[in-house]
């Protein structure tokens, strides 16, 4: 294959990925940011929480809603109004004081619906990538999500100490590169008639979907509560807003990288026991990391319990593909829109509690959410194996 027949697919790539990082960029600044919002507008954190939640829920309520229209069509349109609907938190230090919390309510809800619409149809467009490998096409777009999203409040966070909160304003250009290189690149988006590898499936790691789901919750809650909570927290130990860009920053550094490392373990031993050990390494650094959570130093053991525990979601994602049960547009829109909305709706839940009783209080139980998981993925395996035992045995 001649490099010259790579350059178009490349290009397309770097033009999907580029856009996944800015939209998820735009997702992942409100936690960061949330200490400094509610300074600004006089909020309580449950009133903070709450705007986020409203993100959050519009993020994966309308991904399902939106995800099966425009199914015939080739030429994208979601993916353009979609990343300009999420560039509107860009705006949130613009709106009046007066009534400011409902101005933020509809800001966030708008660019959730927008950050929704982006991701079903920006998928559908890696499938028709040629000549490179679906599985890294994939892989690198996913990543790309993952670091955006721990981007976006570091990239604020700097803007804000040096020109001040409403200099954020200016990220909405971040939009204009990647609109133009979708266009110049000429992106299609897969049809419904497009062939997935489902049938080429090995029957090795499948297993029942609901088992899997329940596995994921546990994951979702801890996951989003760290990353919404904890800038807070930080912020109110005495961290500047730079610093608790920083850390979250680091957090999706290390499971970004933690997903493409152990992807070909994965691989070669199964999704759900590496996971399963994964998890189970993460879960008592994330315990050391909270413990020490006053030291500067610790966002180092921050990054590396990412890289353990909260690599693992693709991992998740890739054994809800092969599961058995419902159909896969089904599964998908379950474990990417329903378990993070359910985790979005316990953050809100908690917020309350958070307030009464101190944030650290909550995040103290981060770390059980991913133990917990990491049972239920050992529990699955070893029942299966056993039970793959047992057929080897009556065999004739």
């Amino acid at each position: 294959m001649n490099r010259s027949s790579l350059r178009l697919p490349i290009a397309q790539l770097i033009a999907l990925t580029s856009l996944h990082f800015i939209v998820d960029a735009f997702a992942g600044m409100p936690s960061v940011l949330l200490p400094n919002i509610r300074n600004n507008f006089t909020l309580t954190l449950t009133q903070g929480v709450a705007i986020i939640v409203i993100l959050d829920i519009s993020c994966n309520v309308f991904q399902i809603l939106t995800g099966h229209l425009r199914s015939k069509s080739t030429k994208p349109l979601f993916m353009q109004i979609g990343l300009l609907l999420a560039s509107l938190v860009t705006l949130i230090f613009l709106v009046p004081q007066s009534h400011a919390f409902y101005f933020l309510c509809l800001i966030f809800l708008l660019a959730g619906v927008g950050i929704a619409i982006v991701h079903p149809e920006a998928l559908r467009a890696v499938h028709t990538i040629a000549r490179i490998p679906a599985t890294i096409a994939t892989s690198v777009f996913i990543t790309a999500g993952f670091l955006g999203f721990s981007s976006g409040g570091y990239i604020a966070s700097i803007l804000i100490q040096r020109f001040g909160a409403t200099s954020i304003a200016w990220m909405a250009l971040l939009t204009i590169p990647p609109i133009l290189f979708l266009h110049l690149t000429k992106v299609k988006l897969a049809t419904d008639d497009h062939k997935n590898d489902q049938d080429n499936v090995s029957l090795r790691d499948v297993y029942p979907f609901w088992i899997i789901f329940l596995m994921s919750l546990p994951i979702t809650v801890s996951s989003t509560i760290l990353v919404r909570l904890l800038p807070s927290r930080l912020a109110e130990i005495g961290f500047d807003v730079g610093f608790t860009g920083k850390s979250v920053l680091l957090y999706g550094i290390g499971s970004a990288v933690g997903s493409l490392v152990w992807a070909q373990l994965a691989h070669k031993k199964g999704e759900l026991i590496t996971t399963s050990i994964l998890m189970l390494i993460g879960a008592p650094l994330l315990v050391l990391y909270l413990a020490n959570l006053d030291s500067a130093q610790a966002i180092w053991l921050l990054m590396i319990s990412g890289f353990f525990a909260s690599s693992t979601y693709s991992f998740i994602i890739t054994m809800g593909k092969k599961a058995t049960g419902l159909k896969l547009g089904q599964r998908m829109g379950f474990l990417i829109g329903g378990a993070w909305g359910f985790a979005s709706l316990v953050l809100l839940a908690l917020s309350k509690p958070a307030e009464i009783y101190g944030i650290e209080k909550i995040l103290a139980a981060v770390p059980l959410g991913f133990a917990c998981a990491s049972v239920i993925g050992l529990a699955l395996f070893y029942k299966t194996r056993k039970k793959q035992i047992l057929k080897q045995l009556q065999k004739p």
